[in-house]
């Protein structure tokens, strides 16, 4: 509060020059890192510590004031829940926050008041040093509000970040995969290809602590295309047995390995500076939980749908294994519920899911119930089209 006072009111809590506060302060500063540096056995993050303060001071300060107040009074032991969903609220989080966005607007008033007399030369000999501190307490004050306005969690558990070599076991096919992080209810995995199935369940394999072999049904609710032309795929674990999830826990808690390797983190300042970076920018990413199961993949094929009572023509923009959109010149008139579409040597059982009216087209987004006539083609037609693409460099879109 020292440089807000400084900047509002013109009167600095210390009467020193720049030289000497910045003298006293650095010097102090640089000590206590020092300090803390063999203390937490270099694992401490420079700033963070002050970002947890200014998020906790307000309610902290509120609680002791009621306790000085009421010391006597009763009150209950409170337990954090562990391991629920945050769901977004605007009212509690800004039941939260209002302390720490009176704070802001206030440096923001004395910061450009502050430089307005810095450009004039009425300040006082320390206003150079209250406009510098003042900044990192609007950069940390920032933070702390991102915190208050959490992102909406899609995940129940944390998923722990993990090395481990699997197989996929997908239609009878054995696909070999890597596991990228892990939880008791999920994981990420890459793989060299695309999965192509008109199923949603496969069984992943993994070998337990003990030597054995680990079978987990798992459902897949995503698969995405990564720059190194892998495919990352999320995979959400059903129906685990007792037996199975004990030997999945100590799978991914029984290994030292990954536990010793946060010993050897050496956070120092430059990485501590790009995480605040780092956590100006989180909040406005854009995050998108209902992803595709199956890659789509561009092309440009004739085809024919026939509706029972007529045929369309037209040609298909975009495939998936178990989805495809179509664009026909006349729009379809009759009812496409369980229609076939005809493709070179493939036949699809399709059931429309969105119809969209473009100018003189009409582009039909359908859902494929069965593969009729031609599953080899069909499989055969994305693999030739996955690595056409993957070569030109625009392998598949999520």
């Amino acid at each position: 509060m020292a440089p807000l006072a400084s900047l509002l009111f013109q009167t600095p809590p210390l009467k020193a020059d720049v030289w000497a506060l910045s003298a006293y302060f650095f010097s102090f500063y640089i000590a206590s890192a020092m300090v803390m540096r063999p203390v937490s056995r270099v694992s401490r993050n420079p700033f963070w510590s002050d970002i947890y303060e200014i998020a906790m001071c307000f309610s902290l300060s509120a609680v002791a004031l009621k306790t000085l107040a009421t010391p006597r009074k009763e009150r209950p032991f409170e337990v954090t829940p562990k391991g629920q969903r945050v769901k977004k609220n605007t009212a509690t989080e800004l039941s939260l926050a209002w302390p720490l966005l009176l704070t802001f607007a206030l440096l923001i008033v004395g910061l450009v008041w502050g430089i307005q007399h810095w450009r004039q030369g009425t300040g006082d000999p320390g206003l150079p040093v209250s406009l510098f501190w003042g900044s990192v307490n609007l950069l940390f004050v920032t933070v702390a509000l991102f915190v208050a306005s959490e992102q909406a969690q899609s995940r129940r558990m944390f998923r722990l970040n993990r090395d481990f070599a699997g197989e996929i076991l997908i239609d009878g096919d054995t696909v070999p995969a890597r596991v990228t992080n892990i939880s008791e209810r999920g994981a990420a995995l890459v793989v060299d290809r695309p999965l192509y199935s008109t199923q949603t369940s496969m069984t992943l394999l993994l070998t337990a602590a003990r030597g054995a072999i680990i079978q987990l049904n798992r459902t897949i609710v995503r698969q995405t295309p990564l720059p190194s032309g892998q495919i990352d795929i999320g995979l959400l674990f059903t129906d685990l047995t007792p037996l199975a999830t004990r030997a999945l826990i100590e799978k991914m808690f029984g290994d030292s390995v990954p536990w010793q390797a946060g010993d050897r983190f050496r956070p120092g300042i430059a990485s501590s500076v790009r995480s605040l970076l780092q956590a100006l920018s989180v909040p406005w990413r854009r995050y998108v939980w209902n992803q595709r199961r199956m890659l789509r993949l561009r092309t440009h094929t004739p085809c024919r749908l026939n509706t029972g009572n007529r045929i369309l023509t037209g040609h298909v923009t975009d495939i998936s294994f178990t989805g495809v959109s179509a664009v026909f010149r006349r729009s379809p008139t009759a009812s496409l519920a369980e229609c076939l579409l005809e493709l070179p040597q493939v036949t699809l059982k399709v059931r429309p899911v969105a119809i969209v009216h473009r100018w003189n087209k009409t582009v039909v987004r359908f859902s494929v119930d069965s593969i009729e006539r031609g599953e080899p083609r069909w499989r055969e037609w994305h693999e030739s089209e996955w690595q056409q693409q993957r070569l030109e460099g625009t392998p598949a879109h999520a």
